[in-house]
This record gives C-alpha cells, sequence and structure tokens, in this order.
C-alpha cells in the first residue's frame, strides 16, 4: 500500500494558566482544519465542549503540518456531523507530531507533541 503523502494545515486551541502547563504526551486528537475557527470567532470561546474541563483562562493556538493519514476518517466523520461548523479534524490517538507551532499568545517553534487520548 502506498503512503498517503499529501499535506495539510490544523489548528488546535488550549485553554491553560501559563504554557508550562501544557501537557505534551497528552496534547489531544481533536484539532481543525479551519484557522479562523479558533481565532477572531465568536463562536468557539462559547461553544467550545470542553469549556468544563479547561485548564485555565488563556487560550493558546498551535497550528501544524500533518500527513493525512494521520487522521481518524471515521471519528472526524461523527464529530463533523455532531459539530459542522468546527471543521473537525479528529487526529488518531497516541501519535507523535513534530514541529508544532505555538502561534498566540506567544510564539514558538519546533514543539513535539503525542495525541495522547484525549478526546476533547
Amino acid at each position: 500500500m502506498k503512503a498517503n503523502k499529501k499535506n495539510i494545515t490544523i489548528w488546535r486551541a488550549i485553554y491553560l494558566n501559563k504554557i508550562e502547563d501544557l501537557d505534551l504526551h497528552n496534547f489531544g486528537c481533536h484539532w481543525t482544519k479551519d484557522e479562523y475557527y479558533c481565532i477572531g470567532t465568536t463562536e468557539f470561546p462559547t461553544n467550545d465542549i470542553s469549556a468544563s474541563k479547561r485548564k485555565g483562562e488563556i487560550q493558546f493556538l498551535f497550528k501544524a503540518k500533518i500527513a493525512e493519514n494521520l487522521i481518524d476518517k471515521k471519528r472526524t466523520n461523527l464529530s463533523n456531523k455532531e459539530y459542522p461548523n468546527e471543521s473537525e479534524c479528529v487526529l488518531k490517538q497516541n501519535i507523535k507530531i513534530e514541529k508544532v507551532e505555538l502561534i498566540f499568545p506567544i510564539q514558538k517553534t519546533d514543539i513535539t507533541i503525542n495525541t495522547g487520548n484525549r478526546i476533547d
């Protein structure tokens, strides 16, 4: 089977009190393909399904380029049916992603994360 080499850019917002609270080993599987969904919308802060589980008050925005074969297509389709306006991209669990960028509120590049098993 030939590997899928097409790359896409995805974004994820996580609420923390400080960047040191970030769990790089259980970063989360739910991302979005829509860069504007995480920033500049009134919907994201109020429609975040993990609002009750937030670990802080500051929204940190991350960006990554991934190979499409890292996407869990079945979970992505289910999520997009339930939340059609979020353009969700659900990644496979426990995969390593390198060169993740923190783009807001500060900039930092070359972060390596593991999606872990977080489903929020």
